[in-house]
């Protein structure tokens, strides 16, 4: 029966009478079933299925009722078939629904596991079409430079929008501890001392320092070494350890803090009957003094002291020198110079070293002289200053570049009158240029 049909009976008894009855039958249309809900799905996933068309259903699997409500939720590791059977009223219908289930990406990471601090690492993704990276990144590859011990995360995607989560620890070595021994960390302003520095911790070096060093070069490697430093110095020192990974430290050798260097010799000029000179430092303070009247002769001791020269023995003149230690243990050294009277005189030494003491060689006296020539040569006679005055003077240097420190000799020749008769003469002597 496809359609709404009615049927008609008439009942006839023995004695003729009759009766009509109708019946109307109404054919149930078997239900049409649907299924809402995702047929394909990523491993892990669960999905839901929704049956429609019914007044009441079944769900089937592996001939095993696995629900009877319209809503049915699967969390499949393979792929399965499912029958839902719909019942309305006493009609029913059957339909098959298959579930795909989609292996995720198989993703895989590569690069690099450890590394130094602040030293870049490259790590890559494969095996999906698609990543993101817990730093945010989106590419397969990420670099970064970090300080410490990290675990990165990668979320692989295919086109089917199925994820795999890969872990990737990188390591970041351990830098060595250097260890820096100084002997001592406070040096004596201008005056080089002697500096013992040492490293452990590593097992390769390299030193530098500011300002540099003339003993460092290019980079020296001991692990010990002797410096000689007059200011202010840092000194640094990198290191490398068994695993390749570099540390630094640095030192600060500072300077201790010097006085003025004043001292009085007094008188600079001597003679038979007036051989005493006074010999009294004044800066720095709290100091221990010596004293060394003229070069060969024994040092005295004293900031205030008086010396009697013989004038017969020390010939025109002497350099007195000058030598103090302050409190901080730093040294001082000057020079002086005493001048014995004389027709004219010469010091025996001079000192161009630009401490505004003892400049320049020059004569002194003969104020009755009326010409005065003179010249100075080095020891291999070669004349390196020629002069037309008693007052000219000679700054140590030969075609304006500085003499060697030593010896040089002198020829003067003079000629004047005093007390009313004519004098002149030749006289001859060395100066020695100290540095």
């Amino acid at each position: 029966m496809t359609e709404k049909t009615t049927y008609t009976v008439t009942g006839i008894d023995n004695r003729g009478c009759s009766n009509k009855q109708s019946f109307t039958v109404t054919p149930i249309a078997a239900p049409s079933l649907a299924v809402l809900g995702k047929t394909q799905i990523c491993l892990g996933e669960s999905v839901t299925l929704v049956g429609q068309g019914a007044s009441s259903y079944e769900w089937v699997m592996g001939n095993q009722t696995v629900s009877n409500s319209a809503v049915y939720t699967v969390k499949p590791e393979h792929d399965i078939a499912l029958f839902l059977s719909g019942t309305t009223q006493v009609c029913k219908s059957d339909t098959q629904i298959n579930v795909q289930v989609i292996l995720p990406p198989n993703v895989v990471v590569y690069g690099d596991k450890e590394v130094c601090p602040n030293e870049a690492f490259v790590i890559t993704a494969q095996g999906a079409t698609s990543y993101r990276w817990s730093t945010g990144d989106i590419t397969s590859s990420i670099s970064y430079a970090p300080i410490s011990s990290s675990t990165y995360y990668v979320t692989g995607y295919d086109d089917f929008g199925c994820q795999t989560t890969v872990e990737y620890p990188v390591r970041v070595k351990d830098v060595p501890k250097l260890d820096i021994d100084i002997s001592n960390k406070m040096g004596c302003l201008g005056t080089p001392d002697e500096v013992s520095v040492s490293v452990s911790g590593g097992v390769f070096y390299t030193w530098s320092s500011i300002p540099s060093l003339p003993e460092l070069g290019d980079g020296a490697h001991e692990d010990s070494l002797l410096l000689l430093i007059d200011e202010p110095t840092t000194l640094t020192v990198v290191g490398k350890g068994e695993n390749g990974c570099e540390a630094s430290t640095s030192v600060t050798v500072d300077m201790l803090p010097r006085q003025p260097f004043l001292f009085d010799v007094n008188p600079h000029l001597i003679d038979a009957n007036n051989p005493t000179v006074l010999f009294k430092g004044n800066s720095p303070i709290n100091a221990e003094w010596a004293w060394t009247p003229a070069i060969g002769l024994n040092e005295i001791k004293g900031n205030d002291l008086k010396y009697q020269y013989d004038t017969e023995s020390i010939g025109d003149s002497v350099v007195v020198t000058v030598h103090a230690i302050d409190a901080n243990g730093c040294e001082y050294t000057g020079y002086d110079t005493v001048y014995v009277w004389k027709t004219f005189w010469a010091p025996t030494a001079f000192t161009p070293n630009k401490d505004g003491k003892n400049e320049t060689f020059k004569f002194y006296g003969g104020n009755f002289i009326d010409e005065f020539e003179f010249i100075l040569y080095d020891r291999l006679g070669q004349v390196v200053f020629e002069g037309h005055s008693i007052d000219d003077e000679w700054d140590g240097k030969y075609k304006g570049k500085e003499c060697q420190a030593g010896v040089y000799g002198w020829v003067v020749s003079y000629k004047g009158v005093y007390a009313g008769a004519e004098r002149s003469g030749e006289q001859r002597g060395y100066v020695t240029i100290l540095k």
